[in-house]
């Protein structure tokens, strides 16, 4: 499963506004501190997003990419003094931030400074790896997030049927199924 959002485009909609507003008003303040802190507004840096799911509900895995500018070493500094608890280090030439918990999962990563990617570690480190690969997903899937993302402010798409997105529905479909056939 594939959803994507062009930031860009969508932030000059009536909608796009409203959320920006929105997210403006509750968290100006956590924000603003924020914005100081990394050199990073999402508000203005973010261009486009891409998130990607495994469409597995027993094991979820997943990313979210986000095209844009990244400040990566003011972002670092940030880290390094307020939250001791992560990691920094480079793998495969990208910035991976982990945390040093052992029951630690989630990973950001930035390939230069225009793409971070997010996640569960192990998804993180394979999409760094496969990073400098040619493109490896279904050809009939790239070309309709190309068509998607070059058409629409955002959009989603999927493989797998809907009702393997959301735990138990599939469990259910069946039972009302076979209430229909009784």
């Amino acid at each position: 499963t594939l959803a994507g959002a062009n930031v860009t485009n969508a932030e000059i909609t009536p909608f796009g506004q409203y959320v920006l507003t929105q997210l403006t008003s509750t968290v100006d303040r956590e924000l603003q501190t924020f914005v100081t802190a990394t050199g990073f507004d999402p508000r203005h840096d973010v261009i486009e997003i891409l998130a990607a799911s495994s469409s597995n509900v027993t094991k979820p895995a997943g990313l979210v990419l986000a095209l844009g500018n990244f400040q990566v070493s003011t972002m670092i500094a940030a880290i390094a003094a307020k939250a001791p608890e992560l990691a920094v280090q480079t793998y495969g030439g990208a910035t991976l931030i982990t945390g040093t918990n052992a029951r630690s999962t989630f990973a950001v990563a930035f390939l230069g400074t225009s793409i971070a990617v997010v996640g569960d570690t192990a998804s993180v480190k394979a999409a760094i790896d496969r990073s400098t690969l040619e493109n490896s997903i279904n050809t009939a899937l790239a070309v309709q997030v190309q068509a998607l993302s070059t058409t629409q402010d955002a959009w989603a798409v999927t493989t797998s049927p809907v009702s393997s997105l959301i735990p138990g529905m599939g469990a259910a479909q069946k039972q009302a199924e076979r209430r229909r056939r009784d």
